[in-house]
């Protein structure tokens, strides 16, 4: 068989995008840096423009999935981030927003160019590339936990604003009444997500009726394709609708196994096809066209930098929060990617943008997508404050029974660390001045934050056995001194941790039911 027939085959491309998905993850976790950019780079040399693997259709749909699960997943963990105030975030878009547009308005006409041609480089600059700042932002667990519920809304109303602001441009032509129906049917679309979605909600969730295993789930993917497709009927882009999506559906998901369930769909498989199809798209081979001027890209890449960095600055000062918060919201808006090179590119068909331009605003998408993780992780490597404690407790897992363990301890004046993944979980603790550490206890880094080479007791209370059975592993890695209890639901994950001898103690809650209803049923039937 021809080697070309080989590498065409759709079944092959996609096994070899799976395996480059799997290896990356891999090699980069003893770093903690984020995969995004080595998913890119692959994506530019595998694709049509690299080793020439062929991009077909499927591909790109899978690619846009994996791009709406990521915003769908980003919506759902605004509301286990807890609550903030809409106008917040209104002045923070507006800021950047503004500030972002002018710059880019003003190195237009600077430049030369027309003012329309000015204007659509003020749009690009507004957008902000959410494939990547969603990932970046989950791998800088500081950032996260305080200002994600700012970031993520954020980036997609700056996003939002940035498309409907090119579609004006480009549709300048049309009448004023087609605006007009848009933003009726927006409207409408908003309303009945707000008020009709919740109730159709409630009415599945609640429903007592046997239900399939996996029905909780095929629900809300269902919701979800239904939201964006009304969205996409009325020309509203999916990163909108998806993240809208996922803000209401995300109070009212049953239990933590379907949100876990979703998690893996999206970042075991959809959202890294997204990022390495995103970068077989990438022509780089524009970069060595045009006239080789390159001061422009240099200016654009400076604009871009400051003026997101100036808009997070007066941010924090009007909102009295630290300058250094200023500056990483900022930062975190630099990667511009997907949205800006689309705008470039229809702005290049449509000829506002001449090569110049479009050779430009690649070379800075790609500067700005590459550098920012790497960027972001040295500015906040030293974020996080250290526990200083001994012969403490460490608790895994926040959940019902641990925080009454909490509770008590806290009265006896017991040292304790509390260790979690999901935030909402610990801002009540650290109002409490509990200290706790932000994570997944099976990483290396968070136990040491938690100084588990210093603790008495490590208690796990972790649903996932895998993790139950890595974190056990690494404490007695760290401390073969402490004193470790699990929680077990199963004889198998009590076999796993009993035979390499990773805990000194145990509680297996069923087990301990059903000893107490042996109880209860056994005098009737001696009787």
């Amino acid at each position: 068989m021809d080697l070309q027939d080989v590498i065409s085959n759709p079944l092959i491309t996609f096994s070899i995008i799976l395996i480059i998905s799997l290896m990356i993850p891999e090699f980069l976790k003893r770093y903690k840096i984020t995969a995004v950019p080595f998913y890119i780079i692959a994506g530019v040399s595998l694709g049509p423009y690299g080793l020439g693997l062929p991009l077909g259709e499927g591909l790109v749909f899978l690619g846009e999935l994996g791009l709406l699960f990521l915003v769908f997943i980003a919506g759902l963990e605004i509301f286990e981030m807890g609550k903030i105030g809409l106008r917040p975030i209104v002045l923070f878009t507006a800021i950047s927003a503004g500030v972002c547009f002018l710059a880019g308005f003003l190195l237009g006409l600077g430049w030369g160019y027309s003012i329309l041609t000015s204007t659509l480089i003020g749009t690009i600059l507004i957008s902000s590339s959410i494939g990547e700042i969603i990932p970046m932002v989950n791998s800088a667990p500081t950032v996260k936990k305080r200002l994600a519920n700012l970031i993520f809304p954020g980036i997609i109303i700056l996003d939002a604003a940035s498309l409907v602001l090119l579609s004006v441009i480009i549709k300048t032509d049309q009448p004023p009444y087609m605006l007009l129906i848009f933003i009726l049917e927006l409207a409408l679309l908003i309303v009945l997500s707000f008020f009709g979605l919740p109730r159709i909600l409630r009415f599945f969730f609640n429903r007592t009726s046997r239900k399939p295993r996996e029905g909780d789930l095929k629900f809300i993917i269902t919701i979800l394709m239904v939201i964006v497709a009304l969205g996409y009927a009325i020309g509203v882009h999916g990163i909108v609708t998806a993240f809208l999506a996922g803000v209401i559906v995300g109070k009212y998901i049953p239990s933590q196994g379907v949100f876990d369930k979703i998690h893996a769909i999206g970042y075991g498989m959809l959202i890294p096809v997204f990022f390495i199809v995103l970068g077989m798209e990438l022509d780089i081979g524009v970069i060595f066209e045009g006239s080789g001027n390159i001061l422009f890209p240099i200016i654009l890449i400076a604009t871009l930098v400051v003026s997101k960095i100036t808009g997070g600055i007066l941010f924090a000062l009007v909102k009295r929060l630290p300058v250094r918060d200023g500056i990483i919201l900022g930062m975190v808006l630099w990667p511009q990617l997907s949205a800006t090179i689309a705008a470039t590119a229809v702005g290049y068909e449509t000829g506002l943008f001449n090569q110049e331009v479009l050779v430009s605003v690649v070379i800075m998408a790609l500067f700005s997508v590459l550098s920012t993780p790497f960027i972001l992780k040295w500015f906040v490597r030293r974020e996080n404050k250290r526990i200083d404690t001994k012969d403490h407790v460490i608790i895994v897992g926040h959940g019902r029974t641990t925080s009454k363990v909490v509770y008590l301890l806290e009265r006896m004046d017991f040292p304790i660390v509390v260790i979690d993944k999901r935030y909402s979980r610990l801002k009540g603790l650290e109002d409490r001045g509990v200290p706790t550490v932000f994570g997944n206890a099976a990483s290396s880094h968070v136990l040491k934050e938690a100084i588990v080479g210093e603790a008495r007791m490590a208690i796990l209370s972790i649903a996932d056995e895998h993790d139950m059975y890595i974190t056990a592993r690494r404490i007695r890695k760290y401390n073969r001194k402490c004193h470790i209890v699990a929680k077990v639901h199963t004889e198998r994950a009590l076999r796993m941790l009993e035979e390499e001898k990773l805990i000194d103690d145990y509680i297996w809650p069923e087990k301990r039911s059903a000893s107490e209803i042996s109880k209860k049923v056994m005098p009737l039937f001696t009787r």
